[in-house]
């Protein structure tokens, strides 16, 4: 993946969950899409409300193996 997709799919995220800008954040993902040569979006399925809370809290576990 191109160092721009990254940016675009980073900008997509943050519009949509630190700005609460989901129409700009359909507008990257839409660019990313007329990118990719094989058009087809992955979903994303968005985090639940505790998984929020344990990552602003830092209570998350991180597995060794």
């Amino acid at each position: 993946m191109a160092r721009n997709e990254l940016t675009l799919r980073r900008q997509a995220v943050l519009c949509a969950y630190k700005d609460n800008n989901l129409e700009q954040a359909i507008d990257y993902v839409m660019n990313l899409y007329k990118r990719n040569k094989v058009k087809k979006l992955y979903r994303f399925q968005p985090p639940k409300q505790h998984e929020i809370d344990a990552i602003r809290d830092s209570k998350i576990y991180m597995c060794r193996r």
